[in-house]
């Protein structure tokens, strides 16, 4: 995990730099230096999302693309780099709309223009994010889709060509996640919301990412996810938009697979303490009540080593009743 504020310092003039930069996007030495460096910076953002406080949760900037990376680009890698912008994007925009709502629910005064103004606003731009993902899935080629057996009854899990084409689309969904704005809509009515009607989407898109990630090898996943987002960091932001228990037990038992196999971390995220926010989640819904978001009750600025900030890392919950809508 390192120090996010030391991180941020050490990149802050070389992005200044790099993302305005029009030279060289066709160069075979620093295009891949590029793409590299953009996937780690997602990376490490991905993980401050998770590893914050509820202000600096809702702070967290946007990852601009360089301008030499936003035509469409021809690599494996370079769609990689592609759609983690759209899915980082997208679940900032998402989470910050969730969280102020929520904020908003525990203060005594209620400003329903400026609510709706910011609702308005987020949806909007989840829209622009959607167009984004279209083009992107337009380009994907056929090696790098979802291959389907018909004739295997038996299982239910997503198969690719190849691990990185699977963790690859993996993102689009989570970003396809994100850009559902049922949850959105029910939090900021004024009636009754319809839950089933309005969350269905969210819920066949996080089903989809659960047979993606059963379909993936776990043992090439703890070894080949070390420098990208993995799949137990998109399970966990997938539980958090979808209401179905069923599923959020079978997120459970896959990550309880993993952690047997592993206990440590997959793709840069601590695997035990992400399976024991799942089991409260799961927990929590069993009872009736929901889970939205998961932050640290005081923000450290991004962490210690991760020997000792595992150990230390203690969610605080929000929480919502789906029945009344209140905390």
């Amino acid at each position: 995990m390192g120090n996010f504020q030391g991180f941020y310092c050490h990149v802050q003039g070389m992005m200044n730099f790099l993302v305005e930069w029009r030279g060289g996007a066709g160069d075979a030495t620093i295009k891949p230096l590029l793409t590299s460096w953009m996937q780690t910076r997602y990376v490490v953002w991905w993980a401050r999302a998770y590893f914050s406080s509820l202000d600096i949760h809702q702070q967290l900037p946007s990852i601009p693309l360089p301008i030499s990376m936003k035509e469409v680009p021809l690599t494996l890698h370079g769609r990689r780099v592609k759609v983690l912008s759209i899915m980082c994007d997208s679940h900032r925009l998402n989470v910050k709309a969730v969280l102020q709502r929520f904020k908003n629910m525990r203060s005594e005064e209620e400003i329903p223009l400026v609510n709706n103004q910011g609702y308005a606003e987020c949806v909007c731009l989840l829209c622009q994010e959607a167009t984004k993902l279209d083009e992107w899935l337009l380009h994907l080629p056929p090696s790098e889709q979802p291959i389907y057996e018909l004739n295997d009854t038996s299982s239910t899990a997503i198969h690719f060509q190849s691990h990185d084409a699977a963790l690859n689309y993996a993102y689009y969904v989570v970003a396809r996640i994100m850009q559902c704005t049922g949850l959105l809509r029910e939090l900021y009515s004024q009636t009754t919301p319809d839950h089933e009607d309005g969350c269905y989407k969210a819920e066949f898109w996080v089903q989809t990412l659960v047979q993606i990630a059963q379909g993936a090898d776990m043992r090439t996943s703890l070894t080949r996810n070390s420098y990208t987002i993995g799949f137990s960091g998109l399970l966990l932001a997938g539980i958090l938009r979808c209401q179905s228990l069923s599923v959020g037990l079978e997120i459970q038992n896959w990550l309880q697979t993993l952690q047997d196999l592993q206990p440590t971390e997959e793709g840069a995220f601590p695997v035990y303490q992400t399976l024991s926010v799942v089991k409260v989640i799961n927990q929590q819904r069993m009872v009736g009540r929901d889970v939205f978001a998961v932050t640290q009750p005081v923000d450290d600025g991004g962490g210690h080593p991760k020997v000792t900030a595992y150990n230390n890392f203690y969610p605080w919950l929000i929480l919502n009743t789906t029945a009344s809508g209140k905390l």
